[in-house]
């Protein structure tokens, strides 16, 4: 009786049997195979495998070998500066400085700054010293002397250090009168006798503050390694780049910076690449400048500077070239926003990748004596004379800026047409109501964009929906063919297990229409609605 072999259940059965043998035979595949008759050997445990390769034994057996792995780097030894005393007669920490400096030298020990110490007199690191600290407003370095503070003339590894100019109170600090001409932390090489680049500068992360004089110069230094630099409340100009070579900085920030003298009289600058026209340190001699070149800086910060935020020039002719910036973002300066001019030889070969400068004196963004100089992105608010200062003056035009509205180059190529009559009552309106028909056109603009890109976005969603119904259904459609191969093909193995033609058929099959190595929800489906067969439902 044909119904007493319940068809149906078998051929369910038959599937269920394929599905299970294809995706084993999937899975085992892709394992490591032996021979027929030899063991598979079984892998170490984790400990005794980690950071190996895998060998083979005498016996075939697998064997970890370890990976050769660089030693690491033994911890570096703090010496503490409280680790030595002061001696009798010693009014400051500036002594026990200098013993701890050249003990850590010999020693190959880092000196590290535990706690807030007071120095009163010119402090010059020996060379080859690292010095460490935590970056803590417990733990500075505190100058309290009228003469240039550190002066570093050799090789230094500083991390984590805090240069104090001792103002205690910066707020209250009379800013009024130019400053003496010395600098708190001062690294170079030799200005004055036989002048050349001094290497083997890296820096971390040091912070200066509260400083009578310049804050931090560099010069006459070849390839300086420099994480951040912060200058923060310094009373003159913030930083002095002169005779850099190679320089690699990640980040530069500067915050109130200057004096307050007058406009004509002012010293500050917060980031100043040149050579100075006089002396800004004992060791600093102008003639002894060396050229400037290939200098890279990430990021640069600046806020509240009573000068010029970020300058270049080159006056004295050293020559200036190859300077690439990521960004620079100024908001409010006493004078200009950024500039580069020369008098001597021209600037060149300057990169920004974007400026902003937000609320300044007089010029936003100048350029004067300067070639090749290329802006990505310029944005200028609030100035208070031309948004976009002078192109360069008798020289071919070679500088580009793009991503400015119209209206803002326009104001550059005629120097300055439009300007800020200042701020009064409900804000900064621009000249003829300029700004009122920028923000209708801007607005304008901005409703048939968002128009077109919602047109575009069902669009793309309509054609997204289609080709996903569609790949579902080719999907089905390739499982149901090579199921229904696979159970065809079951019975023809039985009868010919060596047949050619079914073999290649197979082959050709499970390369176009291959079986998922894991069920899908559908399939999981179906084997789970098999399993839920019940003898009773059968004879059923």
């Amino acid at each position: 009786m044909e119904e007493s072999f319940f068809p149906q259940q078998h051929n369910e059965g038959f599937d269920r049997s394929a599905l299970r043998d294809q995706y084993l035979r999937r899975e085992t595949q892709r394992a490591i195979q032996v021979p027929v008759g030899d063991e598979g050997p079984a892998l170490p445990g984790v400990a005794k495998r980690a950071n190996s390769l895998f060998g083979f034994d005498g016996s075939g057996g697998f064997v970890p070998f370890p990976i050769s792995v660089p030693e690491t780097t033994a911890a570096l030894t703090l010496i503490p500066v409280a680790t030595f005393d002061r001696l009798a007669g010693e009014t400051d920490d500036l002594g026990r400085f200098q013993r701890c400096a050249a003990y850590c030298v010999v020693a190959n020990a880092a000196m590290y700054i535990d706690r807030d110490y007071f120095i009163g007199s010119t402090w010059t690191p020996p060379a080859g010293l690292m010095l460490r600290g935590p970056l803590s407003q417990n733990a500075r370095i505190v100058y309290t002397g009228a003469a240039d503070g550190i002066s570093i003339a050799g090789a230094i590894d500083m991390d984590g250090i805090i240069v104090d100019g001792g103002i205690a109170n910066f707020a209250a600090y009379d800013r009024s009168q130019a400053p003496n001409r010395f600098t708190l932390l001062g690294i170079h090489g030799d200005m004055l006798v036989t002048p050349g680049y001094l290497a083997g500068i890296r820096i971390g992360r040091v912070q200066v503050q509260n400083s009578k004089t310049l804050g931090f110069c560099m010069a006459n230094v070849t390839d300086p390694q420099i994480g951040e630099l912060s200058i923060v409340n310094c009373a003159a100009h913030g930083s002095l780049w002169t005779g850099v070579r190679r320089l690699r900085i990640g980040r530069f920030s500067a915050v109130n910076i200057g004096t307050t003298s007058g406009i004509t009289a002012h010293f500050g600058q917060a980031m100043l690449i040149t050579c100075q026209g006089a002396p800004e340190a004992a060791w600093y001699g102008i003639n002894g400048a060396m050229p400037t070149s290939d200098l890279q800086i990430g990021q640069v910060q600046i806020r509240d500077t009573t000068d010029t935020a970020f300058y270049i020039n080159d006056d004295r002719s050293k020559g200036c070239t190859g300077i690439q910036i990521g960004s620079v973002d100024i908001d409010t300066a006493g004078k200009d926003g950024f500039k580069i001019r020369s008098s001597g030889l021209p600037v060149t070969d300057v990169q920004v990748g974007s400026v902003r400068v937000n609320n300044v004196a007089q010029v936003g963004f100048g350029l004067e004596s300067c070639q090749r100089v290329s802006v990505g992105s310029l944005q200028v608010n609030l100035c208070g004379q031309d948004t976009i200062g002078d192109r360069p003056r008798g020289l071919p035009e070679r500088w580009r800026v793009s991503e400015v509205s119209p209206e803002l180059a326009t104001a550059g190529a005629v120097g300055g047409i439009v300007t800020v009559l200042g701020v009064l009552g409900q804000g900064v309106r621009w000249l003829f109501g300029w700004n009122d028909r920028r923000a209708d056109r801007i607005a304008k603009e901005e409703t048939e964009l968002n128009e077109r890109r919602g047109e575009y976005l069902s669009a793309i969603e309509g054609r997204l929906e289609r080709v996903e119904r569609s790949d579902a259904q080719r999907a089905k459609e390739n499982w149901a063919l090579r199921a229904a191969f696979e159970i065809v093909a079951a019975e023809l193995r039985r009868v010919d297990p060596g047949n050619a033609s079914l073999t290649r058929a197979e082959e050709l099959l499970k390369a176009a229409f291959p079986l998922p190595v894991v069920p899908t929800a559908e399939i999981r489906a179906a084997m789970d609605a098999l399993d839920t067969i019940t003898l009773d439902e059968e004879a059923a």
